[in-house]
């Protein structure tokens, strides 16, 4: 039997095809790791952030936890924007959660002037 059209090599959740060793997403882990620095140096609760950001608390959860790869830059900006509601997060730390999704720093590089 072949692979299955439209599931990718390592299965729909990443797992290798024995089922037993998942792979790991350096690009997941990092941004999962940002993401709970920054959630809990916002002061916010997790599902506040999702209220704030639109984004689906149970994705959310799914990020935190790095089970979901490859968020949208939509995604991330909104969740940019409602970490941006706590006056202990700054702009860099903003770039940072871009960067380790794997998109360009937009917000320090206008203070760089």
């Amino acid at each position: 039997m072949g692979p299955q059209k439209g599931v990718p090599p390592g299965g729909e959740n990443g797992d290798l095809p024995c089922g037993r060793c998942p792979l790991r997403n350096p690009r997941s882990e990092a941004f999962s790791r940002v993401l709970n620095n920054l959630i809990k140096k916002s002061g916010l609760s997790a599902f506040r952030i999702a209220v704030i950001s639109g984004v689906d608390a149970g994705n959310l959860s799914r990020y935190r936890a790095g089970k979901r790869n490859n968020p949208t830059s939509d995604t991330v900006f909104q969740l940019c924007a409602a970490l941006m509601k706590s006056p202990d997060i700054e702009r860099y730390d903003l770039d940072q959660l871009l960067y380790s999704a794997g998109f360009a720093p937009v917000f320090a590089v206008h203070d760089a002037k």
